[in-house]
């Protein structure tokens, strides 16, 4: 039984809003997939 997940992380309003965004976007996503994993373990 396959589910399905949307994160959203911020809203982009404006150019420097999204230079923000684009140099942390690694540490984000690196954040949310240890949490999926962290859930999944306890799944």
């Amino acid at each position: 039984n396959a589910g399905g997940l949307i994160v959203e992380l911020g809203f982009i309003s404006n150019d420097a809003e999204l230079a923000a965004f684009n140099s942390k976007y690694w540490s984000a996503a690196k954040a949310v997939a240890q949490v999926i994993i962290e859930h999944e373990k306890r799944a």
